[in-house]
This record gives structure tokens, C-alpha cells and sequence, in this order.
């Protein structure tokens, strides 16, 4: 869920299934998330072990206008239990703020777990964003809304939205309470840079679009090393501040790292008490089709591990740096899926990194794009480490020579080290080439008249 000031409100439609009999909806389902017109919804779920049969098809440029279509309209199932026998979340025992501790009174967004809000703190006289859980919601949703702030609670990094409390409002609403940031997220972003817009293609230009993705690794990899997985890194995940500032969000499917444990702590670097993330079925698909890896496309959820964020990290740097869709928009969602398994990494001479309107994008980058995009778990990068030193090679020009272009630019920007580091050495050494040129030039003339 975002939680920056935006110039509009995103609907939602929440994906549940009613059983036979009159059983308790499954309000755990992920929800299909639209944006407004001319924008491509995005869905978010997860699914039965045999997805194809009880996903709706969801058309991608789809608009959700009357409320009847806002709730309940998907099939889609969900299994996400406490892992072994652990207990539920206490709901009951939340507390309520203290009287006049919050004052909402501007919607940010909405989505299928709940309402954010722009709020005043009346203690401590901050701006703060205020998440709310749907009203009518059941009490399995309330334990994974509580489940998604302790989570995201315990994740202290500056590219991480941080949680300051959950609790029970005056109106008897469960909320968390988060940091409120002025900004825009990227799929905005994204979309004012393809309608080439100047003022923003000024704004990031490669090496800016280069930060953000660093940012969002940089927090995936604190992540990872608290033994989180995200799940469902996307452009509108991510928020750029109005500073250049980036915050990854919404941690809702986040999981524990697959060999970790059932009880294993999500943070054992910064706590000792054990955190419960569910688990879920094999053969269940989640997240966010677009940007889900093979594994997630697949539901091959016992194969999901941080390199499986990597490839969704790298799904939004051939975005932002190719101004092109990973999967095309406009498919249904199960022809999404099934792109989203098939898909591989374009060659290096494809036309994609040639987008009309920007310079093309540098070739050590194009293999960069290729390793972190590919299939093959294990020819992707190790981890999140390997990923960021990688990128700062290239960045210093220190990249790996892969062919006659990366050859010579490899050369030239040697060429430029040792001109920064030792100039009059470099000058010295051009003015005897040049004296040896001219010399045997000299040379040339006087040998051809005598």
C-alpha cells in the first residue's frame, strides 16, 4: 500500500470466495488493484494450487467503477495458515489509541486490505499516514493486517516505510499508524517518463533511475538478512520522495525465508521475538503477475528465496531504463502468468534498449540486465551484495569485457583513471607519441626527395 500524498485515489477490488453452505468468505485473497483510466490495473493475489481454474480473467486496462464491482466479484482461493500449530494473532488483545491521539482526515489510497489516510498525531505533532482495515472485514483478515505490521514493523532501514504503532482507533477501526512521506510512487513515475515528459526526464535521468534501483535493493538486502523475502516488488511499491528519497512499502505477502524455520525470527539481527509469517501451498501463486519471477509464475513456492525479489528488482530496472513493459499490458490475467513463465531476457542488440526520445542504454548495462533477468535461478546474482557491487563496477567503469564495444569502452575509461590520477605523467607520454608521429613524419618527407 502506498502511503505518499498522490493526485489520486486508487480503487480496489477485494478477491473472495464464499463456500457452499454459507462458510466464511476467504478474505485472505489478495485483491486485484486498479488505477485510473488509462493506467493498467495491476492484480495481487493468491491463488488455489490449480490457479487457472478459479482465477477470474481480469482484463489489464480493466476500470472499476460501481461499488457492486469493488467487492467480491473474484473466485480466486487462498490457503495461508499459521506455520505449524502457531497461534493466532491475538486480535483481541490490541489496544485502542488514547483518546484524540490521531485525527484522519484526508484518504492517500485504498486497497484490498484497507484505507490510508493522512492524519494529524496530536501528541507528538507530526503528519503521520494512517492505515485502515476495510469495515466488515473477517478475523482472518484483521490477524494478516496485524501480521503486515509486524512485519513491517520490525524492519528498521531507510528505504523502508517505517511502522511507529497499530491499534484500535476512536471509531473502533484497527489501524497502523506509519511514516507519512511527501512524494510520488514510481509506477507515476514511470508512466510521465514513457508520455516523455521533460521536466521528469530531466529529473531521472540514467543515473538517477540507476539510485532508485539501488535503494530498492539496498532494502531488499536488509531484508533478506532479517530473513524476509518481499514478494512483490513493483514500480508502485516504491516511493520517491520529493528529495530523491526512496522507501520500499507494502511488506503484506512478505514471507520468511524458505529454510529458516517455522518459528525462525524475521528479524534475528534486531529481535528476539519469533515472527509467524503463515505459510502457503505449494503450487499457490502470488504477488503480482507483471513482476512475478518463474518460480512465483509457476507456484513453485518452495523454490521462492531472495533471489526470486532479485528478478522482480531487475523486472522494474528494464522498465525504468527501457520505458517498455516486461509483459505487455492489455493480457488477460492468466495469459500474464503464463508470459510471466515463458519470458526471457532480450539480447543484447535488441531494439528495446534503443528507446527513441533517450539516449540507448550503455551495453555493460544490457548484460547486467541479462544475468539478473534470467530464468535460471542459479544463473542469477547470488544476492542482493552481489547485485550492488556489481552495479558500482559499472558505474566506475570497471565492468567485465564481454565483447568488442565493452572493449573499448573498458579502455577508454582506463584511459580517463589514469589521466585523473596521474595527468602530467599521461600528458608526458601523449607529447612523446605525438613527437614520434611527427618525427617520422619529417622523416617520410626528407627520405621521399632525396
Amino acid at each position: 500500500m502506498l502511503i505518499c500524498l498522490a493526485n489520486r485515489a486508487r480503487k480496489a477490488v477485494d478477491m473472495s470466495e464464499s463456500k457452499a453452505g454459507g462458510e466464511e468468505k476467504k478474505n485472505d485473497t489478495r485483491m486485484a488493484e486498479s488505477t485510473e483510466s488509462g493506467l493498467t490495473a495491476e492484480t495481487r493475489y493468491v491463488s488455489a494450487p490449480e490457479p487457472f481454474e478459479s482465477l477470474q480473467t481480469i482484463e489489464a486496462n480493466n476500470t472499476l467503477a460501481s461499488s457492486e464491482t469493488e467487492r467480491g466479484v473474484s473466485k480466486t482461493q487462498v490457503s495461508v495458515q499459521p506455520a505449524n500449530g502457531a497461534p493466532r494473532s491475538p486480535v483481541e488483545n490490541v489496544t485502542q489509541f488514547s483518546k484524540q491521539r490521531y485525527r484522519t482526515y484526508q484518504e492517500l489510497g485504498s486497497g484490498g486490505m484497507g484505507v490510508v489516510k493522512l492524519a494529524d498525531d496530536l501528541l507528538i505533532q507530526r503528519q503521520v499516514a494512517v492505515k485502515t482495515l476495510r469495515e466488515g472485514d473477517s478475523e482472518k483478515a484483521r490477524e494478516g493486517f496485524l501480521r503486515e505490521s509486524r512485519v513491517q514493523g520490525r524492519l528498521q532501514h531507510p528505504n523502508i516505510v517505517t511502522v511507529y504503532d497499530a491499534g484500535v482507533l476512536e471509531s473502533g477501526e484497527l489501524a497502523i499508524v506509519m511514516q507519512y512521506i511527501r512524494g510520488r510512487n514510481l509506477s507515476d513515475i514511470l508512466n510521465s517518463l514513457r508520455a516523455m515528459n521533460v521536466a521528469d526526464h530531466r529529473r531521472f535521468p540514467l543515473e538517477a533511475r540507476l539510485d532508485i534501483f539501488a535503494a530498492v535493493v539496498n532494502a531488499l538486502s536488509y531484508a533478506h538478512g532479517e530473513n524476509l523475502i518481499h514478494c512483490d516488488v513493483k514500480p508502485a511499491n516504491v516511493i520517491v520522495g520529493d528529495h530523491g528519497e526512496v522507501w520500499l512499502a507494502d511488506w503484506g505477502i512478505a514471507r520468511a525465508i524458505p529454510g529458516a524455520g517455522p518459528h525462525a525470527s524475521a528479524a534475528t539481527k534486531s529481535s528476539r521475538v519469533p515472527l509467524d509469517t503463515g505459510t502457503i501451498k505449494e503450487g499457490a501463486v502470488f504477488g503480482t503477475p507483471r513482476y512475478m519471477s518463474h518460480e512465483q509464475a509457476s507456484g513453485t513456492v518452495r523454490l521462492i528465496d531472495p533471489r526470486s525479489d532479485i528478478y522482480s528488482a531487475f523486472v522494474l530496472l528494464f522498465e525504468l531504463v527501457t520505458l517498455t513493459d516486461w509483459i505487455p499490458s492489455g493480457l488477460t490475467l492468466q495469459d500474464t502468468i503464463e508470459a510471466a513463465k515463458k519470458r526471457t531476457p532480450p539480447s543484447i542488440s535488441d531494439a528495446v534498449f534503443d528507446h527513441d526520445g533517450q539516449d540507448a542504454v550503455p551495453t555493460e548495462l544490457r548484460y547486467f540486465l541479462q544475468k539478473g533477468l534470467a530464468s535460471d535461478q542459479d544463473k542469477r546474482f547470488d544476492d542482493c551484495d552481489e547485485v550492488l557491487r556489481e552495479l558500482l563496477r559499472i558505474r566506475n567503469g570497471k565492468f567485465a569485457i564481454r565483447c568488442p564495444i565493452t572493449l573499448v569502452k573498458r579502455l577508454q575509461n582506463s584511459l580517463s583513471h589514469a589521466i585523473d590520477r596521474r595527468p602530467q605523467l599521461v600528458i608526458f607520454a601523449l607529447l612523446f607519441l605525438l613527437a614520434v608521429w611527427v618525427l617520422g613524419v619529417v622523416g617520410g618527407v626528407m627520405y621521399a626527395f632525396a
